[in-house]
C-alpha cells in the first residue's frame, strides 16, 4: 500500500500542537499585558492569577492520589499534566510581572533621588525648600520626572514646608513609597514592592 501522499506521524504531531503552542502563547502575552496595566488589589488580574496557581496545585495533588489507584491512573496523568502545564504558565507571568515592577520601582526611586538631590540643593541655597516642585526648574534641575511605569503618565506627590519635605508616589495598590525629609534617617518607605533598593528602602 503506498502511503507515499500520506503526511508522517511527526508532521501531524506539529500540525496539531503548533496552533495550540501559538494560541498558549498568545493567551500568555496577553495575560501578562493585562497584569502589567492594571493596578493590582482585590479580584485584580494578579489575583485571579494566584488563585489559579493555588487551585492548579491542588488539582496536582489530587491527580497524584488519582495515580496510585488503579481505575482512575489514566485520568490522573492527564489532569496532572494539564495541571503541571498551567502551573508552569501562571508562575512564568507572574514572575515576569513581578520582575517588570520591580525594575519601574527601581527606576522611578532613581528619578525621585534626582529630585531630592535638586531639593537638597535649593535649601542649601535658599534656607528653605520649595512649596512646589517647578520651583526647581531649571536653575536644580531640567525638568520634573514622570514616574517610570510603562503604559501610565503619573507623577511624583510633593508637600514641602521651610525645613521638611515629604516626596512619594504611588500606582494603585501595586507600590507606594515616600521619602520624608526629617531630622533623622531619610529614606524610601515602598510597600509592597521593596526588594529592589534593601539599602534604603524598607517596608512600612
Amino acid at each position: 500500500m503506498d502511503n507515499h501522499g500520506e503526511p508522517s506521524r511527526f508532521v501531524q504531531i506539529v500540525l496539531i500542537f503548533l496552533p495550540l503552542g501559538m494560541l498558549l502563547a498568545g493567551l500568555w502575552m496577553t495575560v501578562l499585558y493585562a497584569d502589567l496595566t492594571t493596578n493590582r488589589g482585590l479580584f485584580s488580574v494578579r489575583f485571579f492569577v494566584h488563585g489559579l496557581i493555588i487551585l492548579s496545585t491542588c488539582s496536582c495533588v489530587i491527580a497524584g492520589i488519582m495515580c496510585i489507584i488503579p481505575s482512575s491512573r489514566i485520568m490522573g496523568m492527564r489532569l496532572f499534566l494539564t495541571s503541571c502545564i498551567l502551573i508552569g504558565f501562571l508562575t512564568s507571568e507572574s514572575y515576569l510581572a513581578d520582575r517588570r515592577w520591580e525594575t519601574w520601582t527601581q527606576a522611578t526611586l532613581s528619578e525621585g533621588d534626582r529630585l531630592i538631590d535638586a531639593l537638597h540643593s535649593y535649601y542649601a541655597e535658599r534656607g528653605h525648600y520649595p512649596d512646589e516642585l517647578l520651583r526647581l526648574v531649571p536653575d536644580y534641575i531640567n525638568r520634573i520626572p514622570e514616574l517610570q511605569f510603562k503604559y501610565r503618565i503619573l507623577g511624583f506627590d510633593y508637600s514641602g514646608g521651610r525645613d521638611t519635605f515629604i516626596l512619594s508616589f504611588s500606582v494603585g495598590n501595586a507600590v507606594n513609597c515616600s521619602y520624608r525629609q526629617t531630622t533623622g534617617d531619610d529614606v524610601w518607605e515602598c510597600t509592597p514592592v521593596c526588594r529592589v533598593r534593601k539599602e534604603n528602602c524598607r517596608f512600612h
